[in-house]
């Protein structure tokens, strides 16, 4: 048999020591535990830190460091069971050498049960009186460190309260969750607009949660990537503002390794009529050229049944083309940015052109604007003042006549018909062309 009440006396001795080592264990676990998110927690606020990675690597080192400490205190516990307390006891506070040992290990053949009894109990009764006071200094020494530790645990405390924990970066160490969800997540880049007109601007706005600062990267075509580094928000967001912007945009932003999608912005082209010549084609019984009419603005006189021939090109693909007056329209033919076609003119008033872009917006610029009057075909008027009226004929010699003819497009021949009467009878004369000054005089004395 054992000495079970020595065992049961030794661990009696070392059991007050062994619930300070606990206390002790406790409480530097947590001063180390709080320590290291104080430090974690400062960093962030200076701004030492941006990745929310240091979330989770703040808490796992200081679970590392609370277990350091545990480790630390088990191991100095180990050394208070019975066989080791009754090791030191021997070697350290002058007892026979397996005076203690000898009663925990079992009894070899040969032992009287009496006498082991009897040396059990007095060795019981001696570790009782003798082991408190040499656990003393041990005592001491644990309640020193427990102190310390105590005022450790309390001022780290303090010290991670001080750090902001409760709004600010360091708010993020109570959500390891967040943070890992935040490191996890994606760079975001978008735009308030993919599609601006030149000379506009574009917001871009940036979402890294997380993040303190991210860089963002821009270029145009034909151009290298210039950088520009973006401080932002508690939620890691901000807004960039690029322009006025000439040409495309292309932008990305980075943070470390990772790396946004590249987001284009394209600049749509000024819209306006780049070019428009108008053409004026006569009816063919005028037998007028063709001329290119003015779109300044000024009256055009038109005879009735002239012909507008309009062509142009505008700087963007077009979807409608055409010309209104009041309530009627009349379409001209479009093939991209090209428009083109003839219309008539029926009645007298303003004509504008009217030019829709494929995004469906008017064009800039001054409208087209082409009044029009409409001359109708006057029928020609012939008068004969000379002679004012009906006359004899002399029997010899020429009858003076004088004619009067005019025409509101302008003559281009004349003639003479005459008959004869005699006796009752009509002769018709051949027809007498007659001069006419200049090529095709609005009117002519001849």
């Amino acid at each position: 048999m054992s000495g079970r009440l020595t065992e049961r006396a030794l661990t009696a001795a070392a059991r007050p020591l062994l619930w300070r080592l606990g206390w002790l264990g406790g409480l530097a676990s947590l001063a180390g535990l709080l320590l290291v998110l104080a430090v974690a927690a400062w960093s962030a606020r200076a701004g030492l830190l941006h990745s929310p990675i240091w979330v989770p690597a703040a808490w796992t080192t200081g679970f590392l460091a609370a277990a350091a400490c545990m480790a630390l205190v088990f191991r100095s516990a180990r050394g208070l069971r019975a066989h080791r307390l009754a090791g030191r006891l021997e070697h350290d506070s002058g007892w026979r050498a397996g005076a203690l040992r000898g009663l925990l290990e079992p009894a070899s053949e040969g032992t009287s049960n009496g006498l082991r009894a009897a040396a059990d109990q007095a060795t019981a009764l001696e570790v009782e009186v003798r082991v408190p006071a040499a656990l003393g200094p041990e005592r001491s020494r644990v309640a020193r460190l427990l102190s310390g530790a105590a005022a450790g645990a309390v001022g780290c405390g303090l010290l991670l309260g001080g750090a902001g924990v409760r709004d600010g970066p360091a708010a993020l160490l109570w959500r390891p969750r967040l943070a890992m969800a935040m490191v996890a997540s994606p760079l975001r880049l978008e735009a308030d607009r993919r599609i601006v007109r030149a000379g506009d601007s574009v917001a871009l706005v940036i979402s890294a949660p997380g993040r303190r600062v991210v860089t963002l990267w821009t270029r145009s075509p034909g151009t290298v990537w210039l950088s520009t580094n973006v401080p932002l928000d508690s939620v890691g967001r901000a807004r960039h503002v690029a322009g006025p912007l000439t040409e495309a945009l292309f932008a990305h932003v980075t943070e470390g390794r990772r790396s946004s999608d590249t987001l284009e912005i394209t600049v749509r082209r000024p819209a306006f009529l780049a070019a428009f010549t108008v053409t004026i084609r006569y009816p063919g019984y005028l037998r007028l050229e063709d001329e290119p009419a003015p779109v300044s603005g000024d009256t055009l006189l038109l005879p009735a049944g002239s012909r507008l021939e309009a062509r142009g090109e505008a700087t963007v693909p077009l979807a409608t083309a055409g010309w209104e007056q009041g309530g009627l329209r009349a379409a001209l033919p479009i093939e991209g940015s090209r428009f083109g076609g003839v219309f008539t003119p029926a009645v007298t008033g303003v004509y504008r052109l009217v030019l829709r872009a494929a995004d469906g917006e008017p064009l800039a610029g001054d409208d087209i604007i082409l009044p029009v009057r409409i001359l109708p075909d006057l029928a020609p008027e012939v008068e004969i003042p000379v002679p004012a009226g009906d006359t004899v004929a002399p029997a010899a010699g020429s009858l003076p006549l004088v004619i009067d003819a005019r025409d509101d497009h302008g003559l281009r021949e004349a003639a003479l018909e005459r008959r004869v009467s005699h006796n009752g009878t009509v002769r018709t004369l051949a027809e007498e062309r007659l001069p006419l000054p200049g090529q095709t005089p609005d009117r002519a004395i001849l």
